[in-house]
């Protein structure tokens, strides 16, 4: 039996685009917790993500089901490409947008 990497254990994130709907999204969600949905354009460039949490907070807030992800996505996600993640200054310079977004003091990062 072959061993498992850490990225064989991600589920994908379904993709949809920015005028689906928060129902379409939850759908495709279906009840994984904490998973997110990822938003892409016609030429399949990223531009937002959205949480079930997002949506369910949207729906709260007085959004219907039936409102476009385009509203209530997050449009500026932080990312780093897969071929970056051996470079050290790629790396922390995500790290260092995750530190000021969730204003962290010290964030521990485990790295396989």
């Amino acid at each position: 039996m072959s061993e498992i990497s850490e990225i064989d254990r991600l589920a994908p994130a379904p993709t949809l685009a920015p005028n689906k709907t928060i129902s379409e999204a939850l759908q495709s969600l279906g009840d994984s917790y904490g998973a997110i949905v990822t938003i892409v354009d016609g030429d399949g460039r990223l531009v937002g993500v959205v949480s079930a949490g997002d949506l369910r907070r949207a729906i709260l807030n007085g959004r219907l089901p039936s409102t476009l992800l385009g509203e209530v996505m997050n449009a500026s996600p932080v990312s780093i490409a897969l071929a970056d993640l051996d470079r050290e200054m790629a790396v922390n310079a995500a790290l260092n947008r995750l530190k000021a977004l969730y204003a962290v003091e010290q964030m521990h990062v485990m790295v396989p």
